[in-house]
């Protein structure tokens, strides 16, 4: 059977290379067939213009009944009662695989038997789930699991379920694969009960490590309001688009105590809304019984806003980078507000609210908001392009809808970047620094762009009754930096000018950065102004004749 593939494969191939090189297939002729043609040889999972076939697999009763790639256990009706002769690695097929377990039965694709290349969908349902820890996933060392488009994966208490959570693994032993090229989608019902749940992810090996990447979006559910939970303990994880949480959805972003290393990083393309139904909201956790260090690298190509926590073990270190880096970087941005959550509970851990640590921005944008008592510890802006227009920081408040924010870092450095300052009638942006701002001397440059139109100005200016409008943008020790104010180009809106002041204070050791904005006339004011200059010079020169 592998022969007579392999044999249809290379007449495939040839066939293909004899089209491609034939003079009659151009661009003007005959380009759509051989675009065809070669996506059909490169595109390794089945393309939407195959037969598609719906695949059942039978309920598990020993270990070799519980393989997911062995072909024995599955039938092609929804009773189970037609086995399935087909091949998995036959790419002239595609398969919607539908999986149906109990909570005490286990899934694996093992290391024995030939890799699952072409499923379609894999819709998963996992009920009566009440155990503490259960695998419903097994990947075998150097296996992999190719889903050309979504993974909906279900899971269902018990109705005797306990409380405590239950945790819901996939293993991923040496070496091995799970590539889904849509959406993995996640819904929990809690059927009554009040138990918690959680899928987590977990490596098999300390140095050979399992993949899991998701080429769309992370879509976390929960259809019985309760808190569903994606956990990773696992060292490689990416998701080339959104993680959404869906308002009461949690994120262990590291879970320490199963995982082998203490430092991991999350490369994600957002984390707000993927399903379109406006819920940016969730949380975030890091779970350990040890120092622990997660870093989430935002890749986005477009905004996205999150609203949430930020907690951890308060007895274990627990440190959280956010570095971006947007694939795009005029487009791409994240918007983080953290508020404060209080006592939380994740994998079993007492959690409370922590501080976020290093905030690095080298291409997008990215805003963040913090309750009052939170800080991060770097903040650190360097354009990857040289543009200082491409790596972009802003502080924002901490709820939906509002714009203006105060944060504070313990240090920050740049050598080129953009902060943009939001000013409001009584209010504004504020960056607090405790200790230093360095940059390069010479050679590094920060953009102050200050957002206030000339029409809010001036409605300000006349509350005020003055002709200056001035604001605090920033603090920082002044003995710990090396920042001046040619370091600083200011940006504002048409018709405004804006010119910044360094006030040093002597007595506690801090400089604070101050804007000041005026209106600048029109230019019809302007000749009207120089008219009346040029009225009185000639006044005065007759009165001296």
């Amino acid at each position: 059977m592998k022969k007579n593939l392999l044999l249809k494969k290379e007449r495939t191939m040839a066939i293909t290379k004899k089209n491609l090189l034939n003079p009659k297939c151009n661009l003007y002729s005959s380009l759509a067939r051989c675009a065809a043609l070669f996506s059909a040889i490169t595109f390794g999972y089945a393309s939407y213009g195959q037969e598609v076939s719906q695949i059942y697999f039978k309920t598990p009763t020993s270990t070799e009944t519980s393989h997911l790639n062995r072909v024995t256990n599955w039938c092609t009706d929804a009773d189970k009662t037609i086995p399935f002769e087909g091949s998995f690695t036959d790419t002239s097929v595609q398969y919607d695989a539908n999986v149906t377990t109990h909570g005490t039965e286990d899934t694996m694709v093992t290391s024995t038997l030939e890799s699952i290349l072409n499923w379609r969908n894999l819709n998963q349902s996992v009920l009566d789930f009440n155990a503490w820890k259960d695998e419903i996933l097994t990947i075998g060392g150097s296996m992999s699991l190719n889903i050309a488009e979504d993974w909906n994966l279900n899971i269902k208490a018990a109705s005797n379920a306990p409380r405590e959570l239950r945790s819901a693994q996939i293993f991923l032993w040496e070496n091995s694969k799970i590539n889904i090229g849509g959406d993995w989608n996640i819904t929990t019902d809690k059927n009554g009960t009040e138990a918690w749940f959680g899928v987590r992810i977990k490596d098999g090996y300390d140095n050979r490590f399992g993949d899991l990447h998701v080429k769309g979006n992370i879509v976390v559910t929960n259809s019985s309001n309760a808190t569903a939970q994606l956990s990773n303990a696992n060292v490689n994880f990416t998701v080339d688009g959104v993680i959404d949480l869906n308002g009461t959805g949690a994120w262990v972003v590291f879970d320490r105590e199963y995982a082998a290393t203490p430092s991991v990083m999350r490369t994600i393309g957002g984390l707000g809304d993927a399903d379109g139904n406006g819920i940016s909201k969730g949380n975030l956790y890091i779970t350990s019984r040890a120092a622990a260090e997660a870093t989430i690298l935002f890749t986005n190509s477009k905004s996205y806003e999150f609203e949430g926590t930020f907690r951890s073990d308060p007895n274990y270190e627990a440190k959280l980078n956010l570095t971006m880096m947007a694939n795009d970087a005029k487009n791409g941005r994240q918007i983080l507000r953290f508020y404060k959550g209080g006592t939380g509970w994740a994998n079993g851990y007492t959690a409370t609210d922590n501080n976020i640590n290093n905030v690095e921005i080298s291409a997008g944008r990215m805003d963040i908001g913090m309750y009052e008592g939170m800080k991060g510890n770097d903040l650190y802006l360097a354009s990857y392009s040289g543009n200082s227009a491409d790596a972009v920081f802003s502080a924002t408040g901490i709820s939906l809808g509002t714009e203006v924010g105060k944060v504070v870092f313990d240090t920050m450095s740049f050598y080129k970047g953009t902060i943009v300052f939001d000013i409001l009638e009584e209010e504004n942006d504020f960056i607090k620094i405790n200790n230093g701002v360095t940059c390069t001397p010479g050679s590094s440059e920060l953009v102050f762009d200050i957002n206030i139109t000339k029409s809010d100005l001036e409605i300000y200016l006349d509350v005020l009754g003055a002709e200056i409008l001035e604001r605090d943008l920033m603090e920082f020790k002044t003995s710990d930096s090396n920042i001046v104010a040619d370091d600083i180009i200011v940006k504002t809106q048409d018709g405004i000018d804006g010119k910044i002041s360094f006030i040093e204070n002597l007595e506690s050791g801090l400089t604070t950065i101050q804007i000041g904005l005026t209106v600048v006339p029109e230019p019809a004011t302007w000749a009207a102004i120089f008219g009346a200059v040029a009225l009185l010079v000639a006044v005065a020169k007759r009165r001296r004749r």
